[in-house]
């Protein structure tokens, strides 16, 4: 069977994931696939600045049968309306709140270009558009164009109060799946600054009420003052439809809203500061009162502040993820352990990501965590050192007993390098760092096989490491002897990879392909992660010890899928189901 032996219905679906280059490459090869696949070229479209935004409505208006109804996704980014480049936008002298005009640095002129696409898109389905309410306020042409797209699937504005989100009502969205709204903010740097306009919880759960079938809302920097049950004359409509709801940089009287969904299953939340060392914000962090949330497939909190803060209204959660970076359990005078078991008794999670730095004491309290956590049955972990000190030395190796304890069918260990490009180092600490480097590589060698034997009912294990070699042991050492090591000529993903998460995890490498979601990052960000998985066979060879069995990437991504997708009852089985 050929391409050309296939029905044009079974040809438009298989082009209808092609734009740009590939939709014309493909055009080119033959008359009758050009009639199929040319309209596709302009199907996606981003505009990362001004120059972006011009050279779009030029080639969609250019001749005599214009583009704009090919194009169904659209992106245009906050650099758009910049009259300074990025580098005189943070040379500009520092101003004072009051003295501070936005406009000053905004060339508004160029909305007009994005309104002659918008009314001439009828069959757009995505849109990103920033700088939402200075833009209606400058045409309020903008609003009616924004009401005559009837297919818009998913929706994400920034600079946005409680004005712009009233306005919102009267777009059509019966058919909105996803959401997403950045609210203005004055501190944060590229944000633009709503003077006057109030952020509140009523205006936004009205207007949400009326997309029915919205299934992800996403919100950062929704700060309201006021929570929904303070307002006792106000009666919140339920929100049924949705399944993610993502609150990064809000305020606690934000989350609210989950309260609403109670079909609810994936939950990412992060506070807008917290200015107070790690410790004594765990100790004087509020915790929000109010019904209990639905059972979570997924909550993820920026720092275990957070995790207090939700900590009376969780009740059940399957995988649980604490973004900060090295967490130290072990701390003999911290108030991060005793928190952290708190949290793991009230969500009691089948999974767990955790980011540690280890100290060179035994880490005994993955004891205390097994109790706290009898159901936990997969862990992810991303190990550092909590300092460069030969102490450490031969802490890789200690580890199998200390997760003894624990009843895991699938361990997944990040290892990312111990020393940072960054930081000037003195010959003795790069001394040091290249010896703990050298002894983690030769432990990582061994280390599969003792977790295997460690852990009786263990299934699963991968391990990755920071570095583009392609063995353990050669990882180099570039940044701390520049004449050791060659050169790091690893690929990184481009700007635009970089703002559009599905076009990035499609153009990086399948081992790299970590827990990449709507605005998540890698693990590793300064290069990509060497994996490997490996499969525990309960019996081993001749009788002797469990044997390891290497699998293929593919195979190791397929059994996280089912981790994070299966129930407690199949996820501990998962040795007798997966083949």
């Amino acid at each position: 069977m050929t391409l050309f032996s296939l029905n044009e219905d079974v040809l438009r679906v298989i082009f209808s994931s092609l734009h740009g280059k590939d939709a014309l490459n493909l055009s080119l090869t033959s008359k009758s696939i050009h009639d199929l696949a040319i309209h596709r070229v302009a199907a996606v479209a981003v505009c990362k600045d001004g120059r972006d935004l011009r050279l779009l409505h030029r080639y969609l208006f250019f001749g005599a049968r214009p583009r704009g109804r090919y194009l169904e996704r659209l992106s245009i980014y906050k650099n758009y309306g910049l009259s300074l480049d990025e580098e005189a936008w943070y040379a500009r002298p520092a101003v004072s709140t009051e003295t501070y005009d936005n406009d000053s640095y905004y060339d508004w002129t160029r909305l007009n270009l994005i309104l002659d696409i918008l009314m001439n898109a009828p069959n757009l389905r995505h849109l990103k558009l920033p700088l939402l309410h200075p833009a209606l306020e400058r045409d309020p042409r903008l609003l009616d164009a924004l009401r005559a797209l009837p297919r818009l699937l998913s929706l994400n504005f920034d600079t946005v109060g409680d004005t712009t989100v009233t306005f919102m009502q009267s777009l059509c969205c019966s058919g909105l799946q996803r959401l997403a709204l950045e609210f203005h903010c004055r501190s944060v740097a590229l944000r633009y600054e709503i003077k006057g306009e109030h952020i509140t919880l009523t205006s936004l759960t009205d207007t949400l009420a009326r997309c029915p079938r919205l299934r992800s809302l996403r919100l950062e920097l929704f700060r309201p003052k006021s929570s929904l049950l303070d307002d006792t004359g106000y009666s919140a409509r339920i929100l049924p439809a949705i399944r993610s709801i993502d609150l990064w940089g809000v305020s606690p009287q934000a989350l609210d809203l989950v309260q609403l969904c109670p079909n609810v299953s994936s939950v990412d939340f992060g506070l807008f500061e917290v200015t107070l060392s790690h410790d004594a914000a765990l100790s004087s962090t509020e915790r929000r009162a109010g019904p209990p949330w639905p059972a979570l497939r997924s909550l993820t909190v920026a720092t275990l502040v957070e995790a207090v803060c939700v900590q009376d209204l969780v009740s059940e959660v399957h995988r649980l993820h604490v973004r900060r970076d090295e967490i130290d359990l072990a701390h003999p005078d911290g108030y991060t352990f005793p928190v952290l078991l708190e949290v793991l008794r009230r969500s009691s999670p089948v999974g767990l990501f955790l980011s540690l730095a280890v100290r060179p004491e035994p880490m005994v309290f993955w004891r205390e965590v097994a109790v706290a956590a009898p159901r936990l049955r997969y862990l992810e972990l991303k190990l550092t050192v909590e300092q460069l000190s030969l102490d450490h030395f031969g802490w890789l190796d200690r580890l199998p007993d200390a997760l003894r304890p624990l009843s895991l069918v699938s361990l997944r260990i990040f290892l990312p390098r111990l020393s940072d490009r960054n930081r000037p180092y003195t010959a003795g600490q790069k001394a040091v760092v290249k010896q703990l480097e050298r002894d983690r590589n030769e432990s990582v060698e061994t280390l599969p096989q003792g977790l295997a034997d460690a852990i009786p009912s263990l299934r699963f294990v991968s391990i990755a490491a920071e570095g583009p070699s392609t063995t353990f042991n050669d990882i180099s050492m570039a940044g701390l002897d520049e004449e050791e090591g060659p050169e790091d000529t690893t690929e990184r993903p481009t700007v635009e990879q970089e703002e559009e998460p599905e076009r990035r995890l499609n153009a990086l490498p399948l081992y790299n392909k970590w827990r990449i979601r709507e605005g998540e990052t890698l693990p590793f960000d300064r290069k990509p992660a060497y994996v490997r998985w490996w499969r525990v066979r309960p019996d081993g060879v001749d009788g002797r010890g469990r044997h390891l069995t290497e699998i293929s990437q593919l195979e190791g991504e397929r059994v996280q899928s089912f981790l994070d997708d299966g129930d407690f009852a199949s996820v501990s089985r998962i040795g007798d189901i997966v083949q």
